[in-house]
């Protein structure tokens, strides 16, 4: 009973979270301190930030120490022309009390070399032990600004259409990011963003990046709201792969990690 009490906990949480994506790490509108290609469902615009097409497959043991809560991550980021990008991606967990499996599609357009803006859909169907499934559908538009080699700035806003689960009509947090993000000196990156949840508290969240010869990158982050730290490390196996592993520590929730891997081609 207490699992089952936990679980529906869960699922109001990630109804009125970033979205039913669990690879996220802390938000950011830019990305230029990020090390997880899964993170770039912040801002749909931030797939054109690759320059290549990339495929990442993410696994989350025992998410804030629950075994029931293990959820995996397929993403594909396919650059179809130089200035177009497309992408899909399937995420989902499971246990005999709930699951919850997620679909996005998104398309990213670069406008010459300075602007990005990108769209996505999320369609998200929840199931719990002895009730009826239900669905959710969101649209999340962005844009990033590159106004130089050294310093970007976009924002993204989450849940557009002001989606609502199925039958029992909860609503899904709406939520705006808005952020910058600027390279001082080769290999250090920092993002510093405003995360506005409409309607309810909102917070800011800083992050940092170091690429050591562009082989091994460490980050670290904060936010305020939830309040939690986190800490990352990419890694370019050889040609066309890298590994990310990432810690994350939330006030209200506990401990959570993920490892990952891309493959660029």
């Amino acid at each position: 009973m207490l699992r089952f009490f936990v679980l529906a906990i869960f699922l109001c949480l990630a109804i009125n979270a970033e979205g039913s994506t669990f690879f996220q790490e802390i938000p950011s509108a830019t990305g230029m301190a990020s090390v997880s290609e899964l993170s770039a469902v912040q801002n749909p615009a931030r797939f054109c930030n690759s320059d290549s097409t990339n495929l990442s497959a993410g696994y989350s043991p025992s998410k804030f120490n629950m075994p029931e809560i293990s959820p995996v991550r397929l993403s594909l980021n396919q650059k179809i022309y130089d200035f177009l990008h497309a992408g899909i991606s399937c995420s989902g967990l499971g246990s005999r009390l709930y699951s919850e499996i997620t679909g996005t599609g998104t398309i990213a357009v670069r406008t010459g070399k300075i602007i990005s803006i990108g769209a996505s859909v999320d369609f998200t169907r929840y199931t719990i032990k002895d009730f009826n499934s239900t669905n959710l559908v969101q649209v999340n538009i962005g844009c990033v600004l590159k106004v130089t080699d050294y310093l970007s700035a976009g924002f993204s806003i989450r849940n557009l259409n002001r989606g609502r689960v199925g039958d029992i009509n909860i609503p899904a947090e709406q939520s705006v990011l808005i952020g910058a993000g600027i390279s001082p000196v080769h290999g250090l990156f920092f993002d510093v963003d405003a995360v506005v949840n409409i309607g309810k508290a909102s917070g800011a969240a800083i992050a940092g990046k170091y690429m050591f010869d562009d082989i091994i990158g460490l980050r670290l982050a904060v936010t305020n709201y939830p309040r939690s730290v986190e800490a990352g490390t990419i890694v370019h196996l050889y040609d066309g792969l890298s590994m990310t592993v990432n810690a994350n520590y939330n006030d209200n929730l506990g401990f959570s990690k993920y490892l990952a891997l891309t493959y660029y081609w």
